[in-house]
């Protein structure tokens, strides 16, 4: 199918044997149409011609039609027909089906919660050599979920997904070693299952690795490398990775200092969610490094990471509505800023509220 006219010809063998009753055929044709390959997309089309294929015991058709009613493509959004055509599938032995009933009951779609159940689809899934079951079994057992909590347990289970290629298995398993849960802790074999994880392309594995190279953790220090799989994180759309490569450009570690590569880093990450970003794009504008000086700004970003849970920024907010720079003056929302910042720990905070309480 190199070009327009062989799937076309595609698509009318397809039709022909489907037309003649071959099941086979019919749930090709209905990837024809999901991919729009020869013929007019269309996941009503697709929807039929997998439900016919399903009807002749095509396994493959009714995991498809399982996935377009969880996601409501060409049929209305059901997640109770979604469990039953992956159920019909897990029955017959599909480790895929077996992972995704597993999450129906995770989640409680199209059926009561139940972890127990979830537990007992992943191990099924697992057994049957799915790695992503193997991967989610491992979450079961860390969090005690409808399992007895098991590290060791965990870590049996992340080695198999990771050893069957699963990237977030091979992350979980480096981070097991590096903190020494459910196994004996080994930078080395962080960095090993670290480097397994980047090498597939998983983002948190890269962001890992690259701080594995800048404390020189498992493996020689190296800041060139530290770097570069840092930037390989933060372009792949890592949030903490593009937050680490804006303290690196910021302080200069292993590049030279560039206040305007840290500031676009800082403010990529701070969009994808997290506080310490907005903290630090805040304390940027406000000090006006690599963007014009802002109070404004700065008051934006710092209530952006308080709203969302920072320590810090709720403490440097509480400042800023203390002095009334870039924000009206108000000691009532300093003062509730600076406790909900001294209620999570933050000591600059706690000291304020100290001070206050002498003065009164």
């Amino acid at each position: 199918m190199s070009d327009s006219r062989s799937e076309e010809e595609m698509v009318a063998l397809y039709r022909a044997r489907a037309d003649a009753g071959d099941a086979g055929a019919m749930f090709s044709l209905g990837v024809m149409y999901a991919n729009g390959h020869g013929v007019e997309q269309s996941n009503i089309e697709a929807f039929r011609w997998y439900r016919a294929a399903a009807e002749s015991a095509n396994t493959d058709a009714m995991f498809n039609i399982g996935l377009m009613y969880v996601e409501g493509r060409g049929v209305e959004q059901s997640d109770v027909e979604a469990l039953r055509c992956f159920r019909a599938c897990a029955d017959v032995g599909d480790g895929i089906a077996m992972c995704n009933v597993g999450m129906m009951y995770a989640n409680g779609r199209g059926v009561e919660r139940s972890a127990v159940e979830a537990v007992r689809w992943f191990r099924s899934g697992a057994e049957a050599g799915n790695p992503k079951s193997m991967f989610n079994l491992a979450g079961m057992y860390v969090g005690g979920c409808g399992v007895q909590q098991s590290d060791v347990e965990a870590v049996r289970w992340y080695r198999s997904g990771a050893e069957a290629g699963n990237a977030d298995a091979m992350f979980n398993l480096g981070v097991m070693y590096e903190d020494g849960r459910g196994v004996e802790r080994s930078a080395v074999e962080a960095v090993r299952w670290y480097r397994s994880g980047a090498e597939t392309g998983d983002t948190a594995s890269m962001t890992n690795l690259s701080l594995m190279y800048k404390n020189g953790d498992g493996v020689e220090q190296s800041d060139l490398e530290s770097v570069r799989w840092c930037q390989a994180g933060a372009e792949a759309g890592n949030a903490d990775a593009m937050f680490n490569l804006g303290v690196i450009y910021k302080d200069g570690y292993g590049v030279e200092q560039n206040a305007i590569e840290a500031v676009r880093w800082f403010r990529a990450s701070a969009e994808a969610g997290n506080t310490r970003a907005m903290f630090n794009l805040g304390w940027m504008h406000q000090n006006g490094s690599g963007v014009e000086r802002s109070a404004v700004e700065a008051v934006r970003w710092y209530r952006a990471g308080a709203e969302a849970g920072d320590a810090n920024a709720m403490f440097k907010i509480g400042v800023m509505y203390k002095n009334g720079r870039g924000v009206e003056q108000s000691d009532v929302e300093a003062m509730r800023w600076i406790k909900a910042a001294a209620s999570l720990g933050d000591h600059s905070a706690q000291q304020c509220l100290e001070k206050w309480e002498q003065l009164k």
